[in-house]
């Protein structure tokens, strides 16, 4: 199972609709993908059900707080081949109870005990919980960062980098291996667009070709509960974000098929 944690240090850069998109469109290839969805906030699981309506009874915090494995809490979503495991605003005391314990930076992986029979796994993490974003990067066998193109690019960037680079060389996990950079909100009328770019390749940052170019639909995912798929199915025009994220999870396929034979 190819397990991808979703993280940057930078806030705004659009991490969860990165990961449930990439989650989606690998599915719509055939793929069986989970969603884990680490963030307090609970925005990938807002875009794939609705909480208020169908509160979950069981959320990644007692996975964080230890109480029970992952495959206790995964939920089914109305999208085929996408299952969660959802997110919750208790999240944010899990983590504080998970730091506090021997072995915090580890409860994720120790819940995936319980063999899962998916394709791919993609956590979504928030950008200041640093326990949860350890947690997820060490259960993971990749990292992806997306990125926005401003003046701060690599902010995030490098904070993923470093923790993947202590991970590793810790032992905790010497399979982690960084996937790549995705720069999405991409306008190429923006002069920022291509400095953003240009940074990022000197960073050695692995930039996908595939881009995710600025739409305005995205906006609507968390409060409609639907992902640009849906929300573009019923929109006449170009369906520019659709086609985006295929292209950008064939890609991944790509990637990831090439670091295995490597």
């Amino acid at each position: 199972m190819n397990i991808l944690t979703v993280a940057s240090r930078k806030g705004g850069v659009g991490k969860s609709t990165a990961a449930v998109h990439l989650a989606v469109a690998l599915a719509r290839a055939g793929r069986r993908v989970l969603v884990v969805d680490l963030d307090a906030q609970a925005n990938a699981t807002m875009m794939l059900t609705d909480p208020v309506e169908k509160p979950p009874p069981r959320t990644t915090a007692d996975v964080l707080a230890g109480r029970l494995d992952l495959a206790r809490v995964i939920q089914g979503t109305d999208i085929p081949g996408v299952m969660l495991a959802p997110g919750a605003k208790e999240l944010t005391e899990a983590t504080l109870y998970a730091q506090s314990r021997p072995g915090g930076t580890t409860m994720l992986r120790r819940s995936l005990k319980t063999r899962l029979s998916f394709d791919y796994l993609f956590i979504d993490t928030p950008p200041e919980n640093v326990i949860a974003v350890t947690n997820a990067l060490v259960a993971s066998t990749h990292a992806l960062v997306p990125f926005t193109p401003d003046a701060g690019a690599l902010f995030g960037l490098a904070f993923v980098r470093e923790a993947i680079d202590e991970i590793v060389s810790s032992g905790l996990n010497d399979g982690l291996k960084f996937i790549g950079s995705l720069q999405v909100a991409v306008d190429e009328r923006v002069k920022l667009t291509e400095a953003a770019r240009n940074d990022v390749r000197r960073a050695k940052a692995e930039l996908f070709v595939s881009e995710i170019r600025t739409n305005s639909r995205f906006l609507r995912c968390v409060g409609e509960h639907r992902t640009i798929f849906d929300i573009e199915r019923g929109a006449g025009g170009e369906h520019k974000g659709s086609s985006d994220y295929m292209d950008a999870a064939t890609e991944l396929e790509r990637r990831i098929r090439g670091r295995r034979a490597a």
